[in-house]
């Protein structure tokens, strides 16, 4: 695994959130957003040392045996989206065999300007936005509830001076849309007393 050959890893039979996030992965990459390149699942946030600080990134599984792949922006992807999971995932009981859920989700694309729109001849982030809402409105029970386009923002759960500098220039750009999401399942809820 590199970031030249990144793995769009699915999770197999996903249930609960796994299921949603699987259901935007599918809407990230169909033909409305050809530009995506890559659509990625749900991402880990996940800690490293450097120069005794320990600092957070996010990734996305790859593959049994193989690394996570860490998500800030780079150089070797024109174009990608991936998931990730605020905590809690609430949980709302259901008299009729059910649990509902509600969870708040970021949805994070990153993009290379020059490399995905050679057409236009200024910082169209907001077609690019429009574009993903658009994709989004496919997904049931998905509500979008607020919308960051500086990349500072896209990524305040992690360490952002991990992002190299050239990474914050006018070439680069990310949205992050911040969404609340509902799922369920079913299950057989037995009172024992």
């Amino acid at each position: 695994m590199s970031y030249t050959t990144p793995i769009q890893f699915e999770v197999t039979d996903p249930v609960l959130l796994d299921n949603k996030i699987a259901e935007i992965q599918t809407v990230l990459k169909t033909a409305t957003l050809l530009w995506n390149e890559y659509s990625f699942a749900r991402a880990y946030k996940h800690a490293k040392m450097v120069e005794g600080a320990k600092v957070y990134y996010p990734a996305v599984f790859q593959g049994t045996g193989m690394d996570y792949l860490n998500m800030f922006p780079n150089d070797n992807l024109n174009s990608y989206s991936f998931v990730y999971a605020g905590q809690p995932q609430d949980l709302q009981y259901n008299d009729e065999g059910t649990h509902e859920y509600e969870t708040t989700i970021s949805i994070i694309v990153v993009f290379q300007l020059k490399k995905i729109g050679t057409s236009y001849d200024n910082r169209f982030t907001e077609r690019l936005k429009y574009d993903v809402i658009d994709a989004l409105a496919l997904v049931p029970d998905l509500e979008i509830e607020t919308v960051y386009d500086e990349i500072e923002e896209c990524f305040a759960e992690f360490t952002v001076t991990e992002i190299e500098a050239q990474y914050l220039s006018e070439q680069f750009g990310a949205l992050r849309l911040d969404c609340s999401v509902n799922y369920s399942n079913e299950c057989l809820i037995i009172n024992t007393y």
